[in-house]
């Protein structure tokens, strides 16, 4: 016979709130993703956070660490017009904790700009970003 479902809560400290998922018992939620769409909590701003469920101190309710932000695609076309540059990169970054971070700096400029400033741009944000 299938176990009876319920909601339990799942804190995630980064928005300071819960949020409810459906699961038969709360060990089945460890380890799972979610997704949350943070457009009205960042007024307008079109971004999506991902969050890994782990455990935490309190085993009655887990929480939810960052997994991966990203600007939905709708907000970057807005952003950008015709008479404008953008400058865009990949690059791995370790933080001071020693863990490697994907970051995917995403540069738009209001005039149109020469491809040597764009590309000052781009070596301006690594060098930012590493020293950071």
């Amino acid at each position: 016979m299938a176990e009876k479902k319920k909601f339990f809560s799942v804190e995630i400290p980064l928005i300071n709130e819960e949020v409810e998922l459906f699961s038969s018992d709360i060990d089945s939620l460890i380890g799972r993703n979610i997704n949350l769409d943070m457009t009205r909590t960042l007024k307008g701003k079109g971004i999506e956070v991902s969050f890994r469920i782990v455990s935490s101190s309190n085993p009655e309710i887990p929480s939810a660490i960052p997994r991966k932000v990203r600007i939905l695609p709708y907000f970057i076309r807005r952003m950008l017009r015709k008479r404008s540059s953008y400058v865009e990169d990949s690059f791995v970054v370790e933080s001071k904790d020693g863990t490697l971070f994907r970051v995917k700096p995403f540069l738009i400029t209001r005039k149109i700009v020469s491809r040597a400033v764009r590309n000052a741009l781009r070596l301006a944000v690594i060098k930012y970003l590493n020293e950071y």
